[in-house]
Formats: structure tokens, sequence, C-alpha cells
């Protein structure tokens, strides 16, 4: 790669010398998108005028630009090509690459974002721990580099089939965004209180879930009670206990039990913390994005014991003859998937937290049992082939992610090869 290429370290500058705004902008890893390889100007740096930068710590136009430290090994080695003179700086982090004139640059950052450059930093030192980068480690990489007239005609064959790509993974988000709209639409017609109507509607998908007029609003609290999870304890005795966490909840408020943690737990605990079959577990706590806490999913395993950890904590519907398990779980997943819960948060060391008194106090719309059944079955139908057909939409974004490589790869590994 030297051979057809020289590198230039970023600027190094400290804490000091930022500044709200000037004139010196610094571009920096998280300028690089990782998903799509491109400049992200979001989030820039300004340093203070009165700082000299020198004209080789500027990105130049057809240069590319690479992250060579990170606290994400996954972001070592992450580029973008430099389609206009931005005037920026690059930080200390970062290094830039300049083809010589025997190498397109467009070309060059084909050859950097290829899955055989990946693999590539990767195998330094086995794979683990690569956080920095030297250019040292990569001025040996072998890739092929055809004449000039080759290597753009192979970017223009790349651009085009990558922009029939983007179009396919455009409109399969779009399906994605369609279906989850669909999800919400359905919820908010079963639950809102503003839509009271006597008759169902004529859509089919909308049959068995508009609400009647004067159902009662009940507070979630009366209708269940509290489980709390296991905290650290000291006294003995001890037993093991199958504990699940909120690393269990799956993104569209599922339950995955195949990493389920095993503890040492006081025996006293375990006799009000067991679960049983119809437990709403609710995510009450969490380090992640607020939009996670506040997740409920239906437990209803029946072999096995499982307890929860002091993240999480559940409810138990006190008369099965009043409200369904399943029927909580879909208004708590509105609650949830509206934002509700978002209102209902306080975030303090890093930790997010569930006001339980106020997430109690939410009052639940209450049809009949005969209503609730209905309404679950309908809605269980119809999530059911939305999951469906999500699961073909991942499938086929992944397929395009898989023929963007395969292509990429192709397209770059003929002719000869330089270093």
């Amino acid at each position: 790669m030297e051979e057809v290429c020289s590198f230039t370290r970023g600027l190094t500058y400290g804490k000091s010398d930022e500044v709200d705004f000037s004139s010196n902008i610094v571009l920096r890893a998280n300028n690089i998108d990782l998903d799509s390889n491109s400049i992200n100007l979001n989030d820039l740096r300004y340093i203070k005028d009165s700082i000299r930068i020198k004209p080789e710590k500027i990105v130049k136009k057809n240069s590319l630009i690479i992250c060579t430290a990170s606290g994400s090994k996954s972001h070592v080695g992450k580029v973008a090509l430099i389609d206009k003179d931005y005037g920026y700086a690059f930080g200390g982090f970062m290094g830039q690459i300049t083809p010589s004139e025997d190498c397109y640059p467009k070309f060059l950052y084909y050859v950097l974002t290829s899955g055989l450059f990946k693999d590539f930093l990767m195998s330094l030192n086995d794979g683990t721990n690569i956080n920095n980068l030297k250019f040292s480690d990569i001025a040996n990489y072998q890739f092929v580099l055809p004449t000039l007239e080759t290597q753009r005609k192979i970017v223009e064959t790349l651009d085009n089939a990558f922009n029939e790509i983007d179009l396919m993974e455009r409109n399969l988000c779009s399906s994605d965004e369609k279906a989850s709209q669909l999800i919400q639409s359905l919820l908010y017609l079963a639950f809102s209180s503003s839509k009271a109507n006597d008759e169902l509607s004529d859509s089919p998908a909308d049959q068995g879930l508009t609400a009647k007029v004067g159902f009662p609003m009940v507070r979630l609290g009366d209708l269940c009670n509290t489980i709390s999870g296991l905290w650290t304890g000291k006294k003995p005795p001890f037993e093991k206990a199958t504990v699940i966490r909120n690393t269990n909840f799956t993104k569209d408020c599922n339950l995955d039990l195949s990493n389920v943690a095993v503890l040492d737990v006081e025996t006293k605990q375990l006799k009000s913390r067991t679960l049983l079959p119809g437990d709403l577990i609710i995510e009450k706590s969490g380090g992640g994005p607020k939009q996670a806490v506040g997740r409920v999913v239906h437990f209803n395993e029946t072999s096995g014991t499982y307890s929860l950890s002091n993240f999480t904590s559940a409810l138990r519907v006190k008369d099965s003859s009043e409200v369904l398990p399943l029927y909580l779980r879909h208004f708590l997943y509105f609650q949830y998937t509206s934002g509700e819960t978002e209102n209902m948060q306080s975030h303090s060391t890093g930790i997010r937290n569930l006001n339980m008194h106020q997430f109690l106090d939410v009052r639940v719309p209450l049809p009949s049992l005969e209503k609730q059944r209905e309404i679950v079955e309908v809605l269980d139908k119809v999530f059911s082939e939305i999951e469906y057909l999500k699961v073909n939409i991942k499938f086929e974004k992944d397929s395009a992610a898989a023929l963007r490589q395969s292509l990429l790869s192709s397209a770059i590994s003929e002719e000869k090869v330089v270093a």
C-alpha cells in the first residue's frame, strides 16, 4: 500500500484548546459514519483561532481519512472519502491517506471499505484488542491495482450497482417503517381512550379492536401486585437462582432466555421473588438509551424456576377474571412504543430509572373479559404476520449487504497486486 499512497497523522491539541465556535474546525473519528463510510458533519469540534494549523493537517479533496484509535475496535480502520476541500483539520486519532497519481481515489476507497481489508485488520494481533492502528500496520497491505483506466471503469460499475442496492435498501427500510407504523396504529385503535365507538371498523385489520363507549379506566396498580427484583444479599443460606435480566429483553419486547444468569442469592429472597406464568416483567432501570427503560415482556415459562434481577420488576394480575395478562402486556407495549414511559423516567449516575409510582398510576382501559380476549386475539394474529414480514425484510437487508461486499471483493481481486 505504501507504494501508491502517503500517510499523514492528525492534529493533536489539548482539551483547553477547545471552544464553542471558531474558524478552526476539526474532524474526529465520530465524523466517519461506521455504516456508510461517509463524512458526517453533525458533531464538529472547534479549537481556538490562535492555533495555527499546518496545511498537511487539513483534509484534502480526493484523499481518505481513517480512524486510527477508538474505544471500540469495530471503529478502528473505518474510512471516508473526502469529496471536496472542506478546509477542516483532522484530529489526532485520525490519519489522512493520499493516493498517488497511479491510484484513483475512489478505487482506493473501495479497497479500504472491502471485507478483504477488514479481514486484514482483524488478523493483526490475531484480531484481539486492536484499538490502535499504526500506518506501519497497513503499509504492507497488498491489493490489486489495475491500470488507471480500469480502476475508473471498476468504480463506475460499482457505483451503478451500489445505486441500485441503495434503492433496494431504502425501499426495505420504508417497508420496515410502515410495518412499525401499522403496529402503532393498531395499538392506538385498541387502547386510546379518545377512540370510542360502539361499531367495529369495516377494515379487516380493525375487526375486534375498537373499544366500546363507557368502558372503565382502572389504575394499573389496582389490577396488579408488584414483585421486586433480587438484590445482592450477604446472609446465608444461599441458593442458586436463574435470574432474568434486562439483557434478556429483545428490542421488540419479547423474552430471550438463551443467556440467563445463574447466581447465588439469599434463600429468603426467592420465596417472594419467583416468577409464575402470566407475570409481566418490566425493565425499570438501565444504563442504555432511555427508550429501553419501560419495556414489558410476558413471562410464560412452565418449566424451571426463574427470578428477577434488581434492574427489573414484575406485575402479577390480582384477579384473572377481571383482566388478562396478555391484554395488559399489549396495553403496556402501547405505552412504551408511544413514548409515554419516557415521561416517567429519572436519570442519575448514568442509570435511567422508571418511576414505579407513576407507572402504577397509569389508567388502563378495561372492557369486558370477552372483549379483552377479542383484542388480544386480533393483535396477536396481526403482530405475528407483521413479525414474519419484518423477518423477511431483515433477510433481504442482509442479502443486500452481502451482495454489496461480494461485488466489491470480486471487483478489486483481479489484475496485479501492489503493497
